[in-house]
């Protein structure tokens, strides 16, 4: 193996440790799911609390200026990422 791959090994390797230790909301879900148009994780929240997150999510971005589809998806992603970041290392976690 050379030593690339060696580092790059390494760095999966932690990256699954790191991953593993994630502890995932229901605010995590839910933007996964807005963010791709989905209900894929909708049994780990209630439509409740989808409107809310909804809610709060759009109050915070009325506060910024800039583009606010932008500023949505950054938003959205923020809290999605603990879950694609499962999703991509492959971690059951259901």
């Amino acid at each position: 193996m050379e030593k690339n791959e060696k580092f790059k090994a390494l760095a999966e390797l932690i990256d699954k440790y790191i991953v593993s230790g994630y502890k995932l909301f229901k605010t995590n879900y839910i933007a996964f799911d807005i963010l791709n148009d989905s209900s894929d994780y909708s049994s780990h929240y209630t439509s409740e609390d989808r409107e809310a997150f909804d809610a709060y999510y759009k109050a915070k971005i009325s506060e910024l200026f800039g583009d606010r589809s932008e500023i949505e998806e950054i938003m959205l992603s923020i809290y999605a990422n603990p879950v694609i970041n499962r999703n991509r290392i492959g971690i059951d976690f259901l």
